[in-house]
């Protein structure tokens, strides 16, 4: 990812846009444009799944599922898969 395109997400992401935060996580997680940083990945897409990100949510739940960026806590992984259930279809 260009240098112009993470600041505009960072721009983004922290003026609350969702999709941003989300992408801005994905962009952690994986090393994209940023330096690899699982908490801070885990950090925006909590951010996002709190505004109701389906993505986000999901990767919430796997983060406390195999302890990416958070430490590993089942029933927080559990609690997240059970929002998931609850989107309208």
């Amino acid at each position: 990812m260009a240098p112009q395109n993470i600041h505009d997400l960072v721009k983004n992401a922290e003026e609350g846009d969702p999709n941003a935060q989300f992408n801005l996580g994905v962009a952690y997680a994986a090393g994209e444009g940023v330096h690899m940083d699982l908490k801070k990945a885990f950090a925006w897409c909590m951010k996002a799944a709190q505004q109701g990100s389906p993505s986000a949510q999901l990767y919430v739940r796997d983060a406390y599922e195999k302890g990416l960026g958070i430490r590993t806590d089942l029933k927080e992984a559990v609690n997240a898969g059970v929002k998931i259930h609850q989107w309208p279809e």
